[in-house]
């Protein structure tokens, strides 16, 4: 809460952010002017399904804006904002998936409903940044030390794609080279399945810690490292 802090944190946010739009701005296009490459290893039948890899190719974007600015509010305790905003755009998701079923809609629709609801939630959480952040001036000050960052930033970026590749529905694409559907499917289920039961924690984690940040505003140090002694060795 200090301003010379949060001066220093909102420009080194804004400067990290344009970073990360940079980088997957270029993802976008190398990924796409890759698509001929695509065609000659996977064969023609991808032509039917360009309109999912163009989509797919979309979400990069806001996706990458909407993680940063989930980041920013994680970071600044503002985990309500994080919360009402999820809730609005899942229970609009879960409608309109609804609706696409009870139509009988394809495979397209539903990826576009993704997109739709990613766009939606970068533009909302953009919209809430303006607003928490109005009236303060943001700077990095020369003698900020960013060789950690730095240092830190391949090997972070190294480790995401490598999760990517190995274990973030990539593997969706490979299994449906060998398996039916129907198998596929219940793959998919299953992972989501456990991925609910992981995220019973993260929920946990987020609401002790915002509980930690307020109580050392209250000058309440002992009580926050209790707390955050117990999240570390519990989670």
């Amino acid at each position: 809460h200090d301003p010379l802090n949060r001066s220093i944190a909102i420009g080194l946010f804004k400067k990290m952010t344009a970073f990360q739009f940079g980088a997957s701005s270029i993802t976008t296009a190398i990924l796409w002017f890759s698509i001929p490459i695509w065609k000659q290893w996977v064969g023609a039948g991808i032509n039917s399904e360009m309109p999912l890899l163009t989509i797919g190719i979309l979400l990069i974007l806001p996706s990458v804006t909407f993680k940063q600015f989930t980041n920013f509010f994680s970071a600044s305790h503002g985990f309500r904002a994080i919360a009402l905003t999820n809730i609005a755009l899942q229970s609009t998701a879960l409608g309109m998936m609804g609706a696409a079923i009870y139509w009988h809609r394809d495979l397209t629709t539903f990826i576009a409903i993704l997109l739709l609801t990613r766009l939606m939630g970068a533009l909302i959480f953009f919209r809430l940044f303006y607003r928490v952040t109005a009236g303060t001036s943001s700077h990095i000050q020369k003698r900020l030390d960013l060789n950690e960052i730095k240092r830190y930033t391949p090997l972070a970026y190294t480790n995401s794609i490598l999760q990517f590749v190995v274990w973030a529905y990539s593997e969706i694409f490979f299994l449906g080279r060998y398996s039916t559907a129907r198998q596929v499917g219940y793959y998919s289920l299953a992972f989501s399945l456990a991925g609910i039961i992981t995220s019973f924690m993260t929920v946990l984690q987020r609401s002790v810690y915002n509980t930690q940040f307020e109580l050392l505003e209250q000058n309440k140090e002992d009580q926050s490292d209790i707390m955050g002694y117990l999240v570390a060795k519990w989670s």
